[in-house]
């Protein structure tokens, strides 16, 4: 009797104790990453980030500084891919990079606003201690809020001006469109220049003081330095968080 307890007892230690000496099988995980995009190109994010901003194309050419060293050109384009928040302060920060990975150079600045579905351009000049041969930029997402019905102003295509014997520098020329039955103020207009492939390669920006209640502005915008020419030239415009405020209150 003794015998058949000792032997169900084993047969059921071996059933629910598994296999002495061995941890359990680790569960597998997915590693996230942020992507490193190549030098004076723009790559699309394919997963936009969890605030709803990502960023979708950045680039730079450079120019030759007075000093003997170049001044890099940057621009970049973001996006709110959220159909009913606005971002508001979004802060980035630019940095570059020579062919051994060092830092050569950066930049840093804040985005007022970006409105639900917005495609936002930033663009810039900064001293750069070497020949940069590679671009990053890091952006945080500020703070969200309901839009409330607000909407973006259009992006357009521009012409492109070369430099002439008459004209010093190139430019990029474009109409704006004011989608609101109100004057909008201190307008934020950015120029994208791309390349054949669809690359960013440079850009420029302006401010337009005043854009008429459903009417259109001409604006015109200096495109520094040495630069490629580009196959296409996208405008960008967007309206400050104090004409937000104002568009709220009426």
């Amino acid at each position: 009797m003794r015998l058949n307890i000792l032997f169900v007892l084993l047969v059921l230690a071996c059933a629910c104790g598994g296999t002495p000496g061995k941890d359990p099988p680790a569960s597998s995980a997915t590693v996230t990453k942020l992507s490193v995009i190549t030098p004076a190109v723009s790559v699309p994010t394919s997963t936009p980030t969890p605030s709803g901003v990502q960023l979708t194309g950045q680039g730079f050419y450079l120019s030759q500084a007075p000093n003997g060293g170049f001044y890099a050109h940057y621009a970049f384009t973001m996006q709110n891919s959220d159909r009913r928040l606005l971002f508001e302060h979004v802060t980035f920060k630019v940095n570059f990079f020579g062919g051994e990975g060092e830092a050569v150079g950066g930049d840093a600045g804040d985005v007022p606003l970006i409105l639900p579905t917005e495609t936002v351009a930033v663009s810039g000049q900064t001293e750069v201690a070497a020949r940069p041969t590679r671009i990053e930029v890091a952006i945080e997402p500020g703070q969200a809020n309901d839009a409330k019905g607000l909407k973006a102003l259009k992006p357009v295509d521009a012409t492109y001006q070369p430099s002439t014997d008459r004209q010093a520098g190139a430019r990029a020329e474009a109409s704006i469109t004011n989608p609101y039955n109100v004057d909008l103020h201190e307008i934020t207009v950015t120029a994208v220049l791309y390349d054949a492939g669809g690359w960013i390669v440079g850009g420029a920006s302006t401010l337009i003081s005043l854009l008429p209640a459903s009417g259109t502005s001409s604006v015109s915008l200096d495109i520094l330095g040495s630069h490629p020419i580009p196959a296409k030239v996208v405008v960008f415009a967007t309206i400050s968080s104090d004409t937000v405020l104002d568009l709220r209150q009426r």
